[in-house]
């Protein structure tokens, strides 16, 4: 096989800063420095979002719908308060609810207890995105994780670490993608927890529902997409999208698309988190995946200032997962296998697709062999 100029350069630019996929500390600190605290102007329990989105005077939070849903009829409102655990510089005001967008099952099914909140900012903050733990397939059964909680008055944020059920280890029931749920063993049930992100050494895993369960970071981008300013699909593998569709309150309401569009999965590429076998298909699924990398980072960069790397690089990889790039030295066989299909030197993605610029040098391998 033959070392090209990409390879050399990507490997000279990762010495030299030093950056790999993010490291569990990382991932913890930057998820951490975006939970934010929900309190419900009528009473009852405290819940807990986090940000993941910024852009043009807004926020976009995740939480538990039932932490945000109208103590009558469950419906979903915006009469909360939201609290910074760890206050943006600059940020003098807390953010206002303006819209709150949830799934709801067909025909009175089960949707997923989750809800992404639309809020106005009077402040400009950027937000550090983290790789999903799902881009390489579903968690290992010896996964670690751990739910990052606001707590306190005024909060600040604590760390409440599990693991997978024994009980459903023994039954391979861990992972129940036609609910989209985890279930997990451990102190997951206390009083605050619900709708507090949970990451792995993987990045982020999820949002805390309660009862030993953890609801997997894909919805978040099936409600982005089914609530979003341009409405659109996502296909998840294991869960059937077309049995639930969005509730917004108030009626009308939508998710930005600067929101929505960001990191949403490509109907182009259906095998996203699964097995890829065949040659041919690698090759024609990466392509794919190549283009949603180009398209997402136009979107997300457009909400960012670029001009010193360092502050955008995070997104920057978060994006490459968000693709179907798996991060880290222990990449996928069928990387390592596509990297053979091109003729090139077996490197991780983050030397390969260390910074933007690389983009059009690997789509030139691909040209070349016929994937274009």
């Amino acid at each position: 096989m033959r070392l090209k100029g990409i390879f050399a350069t990507a490997f000279a630019w990762f010495v030299s800063t030093g950056a790999l996929a993010m490291s569990l500390s990382d991932i913890q600190d930057s998820v951490a420095s975006r939970v934010v605290q929900i309190v419900p102007a009528r009473g009852g329990e405290l819940g807990a979002g986090f940000l993941i989105g910024a852009a043009n005077g807004q926020i976009l939070i995740a939480t538990a719908h039932h932490v945000v849903a109208a103590p009558n009829d469950g419906e979903a409102e915006t009469n909360f308060e939201i609290r910074w655990t760890s206050r943006p510089d600059g940020c003098s005001d807390r953010p206002i609810p303006k819209s709150v967008h949830h799934l709801v099952g067909l025909n009175g099914g089960p949707a997923a207890d989750v809800a992404l909140v639309v809020a106005d900012l009077s402040c400009a903050i950027n937000v550090r995105q983290v790789p999903s733990a799902w881009a390489g397939g579903t968690p290992s059964p010896g996964s670690r994780f751990s739910a990052i909680v606001p707590a306190g008055d005024p909060p600040t944020t604590k760390f409440v670490r599990f693991y997978f059920d024994d009980d459903c280890l023994k039954k391979n029931r861990c992972v129940r993608m036609e609910r989209l749920e985890l279930t997990v063993g451990g102190q997951v049930n206390e009083p605050g927890m619900s709708g507090s992100p949970v990451v792995s050494k993987a990045g982020l895993v999820g949002l805390v529902r309660g009862s030993n369960s953890v609801i997997s970071e894909p919805v978040l981008g099936l409600i982005k997409a089914l609530c979003g300013e341009k409405e659109g699909h996502m296909t998840i593998p294991g869960f059937d999208s077309a049995k639930v569709k969005c509730m917004s309150s108030p009626s009308g309401a939508v998710i930005p698309s600067v929101f929505a569009d960001a990191g949403k999965s490509a109907g182009c590429d259906p095998k996203i988190g699964q097995r890829l076998h065949d040659m041919n298909e690698i090759g024609i699924a990466y392509r794919c995946r190549l283009d949603l990398l180009e398209k997402n980072w136009t979107v997300r960069k457009s909400a960012l200032d670029c001009r010193r790397w360092e502050l955008c690089r995070d997104d920057w990889f978060a994006t490459v997962s968000d693709a179907g790039f798996v991060l880290g030295l222990h990449p996928p066989d069928e990387w390592e296998d596509l990297l053979s299909l091109l003729g090139l030197r077996s490197y991780p993605v983050d030397f390969v697709l260390s910074n933007p610029d690389r983009v059009a040098d690997f789509r030139k391998e691909f040209q070349a062999h016929g994937f274009d």
